[in-house]
């Protein structure tokens, strides 16, 4: 640990808090919003310039991000406004090693004080050893956020081509007009309709119930206090209406299932419902439907609720809910057989890739994690991090 210092933590960086920033006035913008949370809309001006690292200060304690763009840190947050010529990126890696709960309340105030946290004292490399931990880590964040951004280009793909097909109709439209459906061999164009029906829809298809489709495991969910999780503590997520909410050590599924939520965050501003494409072991509570198709794939379902509006199935004025009932009866385009084999075959295989992107990220993302405080405390030689890191990307 050559060069390294022990110094107080103010010594080496100034935080400073966010800045209030009220709904009201909030304006349509560019500038990312960042508060103890993390990225909470978008605004029309900036406070500082990047690249930022800010903490989560009140509300979601000890939370860090990092900015490589201007932007508006709320007053939930506190943000490095002096990095005292340390190398930012390995500020935002450094201050997720802290034990950020510690300052919570240390003033007798809620929320943490930056006052206390600048008195921690920390061992500090120099310069150009931050900047080396940081590349490091860094590589692996990198490539972390690049197979984000593909699986959701993956995923954006295969709604694209569910609109093409089956709300659009535009292979029945190119056919009755005599041309050839665009991007489109010959074989695939062969197996749509070449006219509409009376009712509007291509020749042969026709609306159903979704409900005629699925597969519902609802009665196989499990709620779980959190009490209960913490004593199941382990690896296997437990889901939400939404989201991951925390890890267990059992599990009730074990298969490509989708989830879609039922109470509590069911619907979006679009009036699309929030899904979850799920694989492997899982425990899923009450708040989200557990469902699989019976003669369609689980992309296929997905991109059909991705695009479905269920306003006008979602009961409740206080607690919105989606019940079984009404989702049962949310209409769904039944097409032929042979055209939802053909989409299930191509979707199936873009989201294949995308579980594929997934499960590299949970590696490299465990990796990370488990590299991070070995560097920070210099247990762990930069050459040997690099060495690991370059056997996995």
């Amino acid at each position: 640990m050559k060069g390294w210092k022990t110094r107080k933590l103010g010594d080496l960086i100034e935080l400073k808090r966010g800045y209030d920033l009220p709904y009201s006035k909030r304006e349509k913008g560019d500038f990312p919003i960042i508060s103890s949370s993390g990225l909470s809309g978008y605004h029309s001006a900036y406070k500082v310039k990047g690249p930022g690292v800010i903490a989560g200060r009140y509300g979601t304690v000890g939370q860090i991000f990092f900015c490589r763009h201007p932007f508006w840190p709320l007053n939930t947050s506190l943000y490095i406004v002096d990095f005292r010529e340390n190398f930012p990126r390995f500020c935002y890696y450094f201050l997720k090693t802290l034990d950020w709960h510690q300052f919570n309340d240390k003033s007798g105030v809620p929320g943490v004080n930056r006052n206390d946290v600048h008195q921690e004292r920390v061992k500090f490399p120099p310069l150009a050893e931050q900047k080396e931990i940081a590349a490091v880590l860094g590589a692996l964040d990198d490539k972390i956020e690049n197979n984000r951004k593909t699986a959701a280009t993956l995923e954006e793909m295969a709604r694209a081509l569910y609109r093409s097909w089956f709300v659009d109709f535009d292979p029945v439209h190119a056919r009755a007009a005599g041309r050839a459906p665009a991007h489109m061999d010959a074989a695939t164009a062969a197996l749509f309709p070449d006219r509409f029906g009376e009712d509007g829809l291509p020749e042969g298809w026709h609306i159903c119930h979704i409900g005629d489709e699925l597969e519902i495991f609802d009665s196989k969910r499990r709620p779980l206090s959190k009490a209960q999780r913490l004593k199941k503590n382990g690896s296997i997520p437990y889901y939400g209406a939404t989201s991951v909410m925390d890890y267990v050590d059992e599990f009730l599924f074990d298969e490509e299932l989708l989830l879609l939520g039922e109470d509590g965050s069911v619907i979006q501003e679009s009036g699309r419902p929030f899904t979850q494409y799920i694989w492997g072991p899982a425990w899923v509570n009450n708040h989200a439907h557990v469902l699989k198709g019976k003669n369609i794939s689980i992309p296929h379902l997905k991109c059909f609720f991705d695009q479905v509006d269920i306003s006008g199935f979602v009961n409740g004025a206080v607690q919105m809910k989606l019940n079984q009932s009404n989702l049962k009866k949310i209409p769904f385009l039944k097409a032929s057989l042979i055209v939802q084999k053909k989409f299930d075959s191509i979707v199936t295989m873009w989201f294949q890739y995308i579980r594929s992107l997934r499960e590299q990220s949970q590696t490299l993302t465990t990796l990370r994690d488990t590299l991070l405080p070995r560097l920070m405390s210099g247990e762990l030689r930069v050459g040997k991090a690099k060495e690991m890191v370059e056997e996995v990307l």
